[in-house]
């Protein structure tokens, strides 16, 4: 891909070689990666995204090969390489940016990163559905509970992803169920977590059909923020 680019392509807006006059190397995602919270998953949905409005991806997934010394493109590449490194950098902790520093390239950085996280990936799922499993709202509120339901979830899909169909025409709607049966685990987990007295005085469980998760989550919401109103504990 870098060799059939030329320079004056990768002047171009849309080319990933393409650099702001004002582009500094302090941008990061709003999430910074940390193994004392074990957040890959959720730190690679957010970088990921900075990267996507930089159009620098291909830096990371491998798709835009190093050029040759002797290619016009050499030292642009080497910049634009040497820019993703410092966002990189700049959005984990500073135990983590230890332990990569040596790596040369983002892609090298990007697969070293995955290693430390996710040795196996088995056990990843093995573990987040443990999480899941094991997760309860206590004393948080409903909202905090919700967002650590979600976030695990996320976590989950970054492993265990659901099953899309691969056949061309096919109308088996394997996809569909497969999202439908990944949506009930998801409200199941949610109630399974929540305060028994919040649930009972909601009544959730008495509602047919059942509920999406959005809706699972709004009435029980609605039902914390009524109870606080009339000073009436969960």
């Amino acid at each position: 891909m870098a060799e059939s680019m030329s320079l004056s392509d990768a002047l171009d807006y849309d080319s990933p070689y393409y650099l702001d006059e004002d582009e500094h190397p302090y941008h990061r995602s709003t999430i910074i990666l940390s193994q004392a919270e074990d957040n890959f998953a959720i730190w690679k949905l957010s970088f990921t995204r900075l990267l996507r409005i930089k159009n620098k991806l291909a830096f990371v997934n491998g798709t835009l090969e190093k050029p040759d010394a002797s290619s016009p493109l050499y030292k642009r590449w080497e910049r634009c390489n040497a820019l993703v490194m410092c966002w990189m950098w700049n959005s984990m902790t500073e135990e983590l940016s230890k332990r990569v520093t040596f790596d040369e390239t983002a892609h090298n950085m990007w697969e070293h990163l995955r290693r430390i996280f996710v040795p196996n990936v088995d056990l990843k799922i093995y573990q987040t559905r443990r999480k899941i499993m094991e997760l309860r709202q206590d004393g948080d509120t409903v909202e905090k509970y919700f967002k650590k339901m979600s976030n695990a979830w996320l976590e989950l899909s970054e492993y265990d992803p659901v099953k899309v169909c691969s056949c061309s025409g096919c109308d088996c709607e394997i996809t569909k169920r497969a999202k439908e049966a990944r949506d009930k685990e998801e409200l199941y987990a949610f109630l399974m977590g929540l305060n028994k007295d919040l649930i009972k005085k909601s009544k959730i469980k008495r509602k047919k059909p059942p509920l999406s998760l959005k809706e699972a989550y709004d009435m029980v919401e609605e039902v914390e923020l009524m109870m606080k109103w009339t000073g009436l504990s969960l």
